[in-house]
């Protein structure tokens, strides 16, 4: 039987600004996920993780991490101050029982796909031998970054501790507005057998740049960029699980608007 959690990247504005305390928030509001965000740097401590996630169990709340935003495993420099911050947050991820650890893999700054696959690579089998925590790798929304959904499924098919995370907005930003969903979903199913596809859902601001889309900005539900209905309708008919984090500005609100458009 499938399972659909949907919830918050962060804390949800109107819980209390502690991850600890807003999990019974989480709960009362109806949602049955957090993301926690140590995207500007993992600064909790060992202790507080085992207390979150043994909290996060009595309210059945699927956790999940963002690592930091500032990995970049496509450079020489930065690749183990990378690895370090991904392990880290998965040191955290182990207390919590929080899975996967989702991250932004690199830039291309001139490099090919393909040498960027190479690096992204070897960081994945580094952290095979020192974590047994899924890595999320994210599909990103800059031409810029390393994370097409291409690049993406290759490094999974090769590496078992790799796993797809898809963001609708990145990927609609990415490619400008035309974006096929469903027809992503199928490659997903079709090349990683996938049973359960984590996620993340907002609109977004986007412009053209170099050739493709940069995002701009997260946008609430109501900007339809895309339109995250039809993304509730395709999750509905799907016959997988998904875990559906809000990044949206309005976090809980178009969290619990997903619910509602998924559930009724």
């Amino acid at each position: 039987m499938r399972k659909i959690y949907i919830g918050t990247g962060g804390i949800p504005l109107s819980c209390p600004p502690n991850t600890l305390k807003a999990l019974s928030c989480i709960h009362d509001l109806g949602l049955n996920a957090l993301e926690v965000e140590f995207v500007r740097g993992v600064h909790m401590s060992l202790s507080l993780a085992k207390q979150v996630g043994e909290e996060a169990a009595s309210f059945g709340i699927k956790l999940s991490i963002h690592a930091p935003y500032f990995i970049n495993l496509c450079s020489k420099e930065k690749f183990q101050p990378s690895v370090k911050r991904i392990l880290d947050s998965c040191r955290r991820a182990e207390l919590m029982n929080a899975e996967p650890v989702v991250i932004h893999a690199g830039y291309y700054q001139g490099k090919s796909s393909e040498e960027c696959m190479d690096m992204v690579a070897k960081g994945l089998e580094y952290l095979e031998k020192h974590t047994p925590v899924n890595i999320g790798l994210e599909t990103t929304g800059k031409v810029s970054q390393f994370g097409t959904l291409d690049e993406i499924i290759a490094l999974c098919k090769e590496h078992e501790n790799a796993t797809p995370v898809f963001d609708f907005a990145h990927v609609y930003a990415r490619y400008l507005g035309n974006y096929d969903f469903k027809k992503a979903l199928n490659m997903l199913k079709k090349t990683l057998k996938i049973k359960h596809l984590h996620c993340h859902f907002s609109c977004i601001e986007f412009v053209e740049k170099d050739g493709g889309g940069y995002e701009k900005r997260h946008l609430p539900w109501d900007a339809r960029s895309p339109d995250l209905s039809k993304v509730a309708e395709l999750v509905k008919k799907e016959k997988i699980g998904f875990t559906l984090i809000s990044e949206s500005p309005e976090l809980e609100k178009d969290a619990l608007r997903m619910k509602k458009e998924i559930f009724g």
